[in-house]
């Protein structure tokens, strides 16, 4: 993978993360819910757990690529 392609790849990935933590943030704002609340609706607490999940697993998606790309530019 060429420099240029792989960095547009990593500017989407990062674009991806952004995307759903701005979703997230605005699903979170209709239902004022505070995830430090502990007094806060099982389901929510779910959902957040969840999504915290998904962008951990997209974070470390993209740490392996960063490694991957690293490396072959130490051949």
């Amino acid at each position: 993978m060429n420099r240029d392609s792989w960095i547009n790849e990593l500017i989407e990935s990062v674009r991806k993360i952004e995307q759903q933590i701005e979703e997230k943030r605005q699903i979170i704002g209709n239902k004022n819910w505070d995830p430090r609340d502990k007094a806060s609706d099982s389901k929510s607490q779910r959902e957040y757990e969840q999504w915290l999940d998904i962008i951990f697993d997209q974070a470390h998606e993209l740490k392996l690529k960063i490694i991957a790309f690293m490396k072959s530019q130490e051949k």
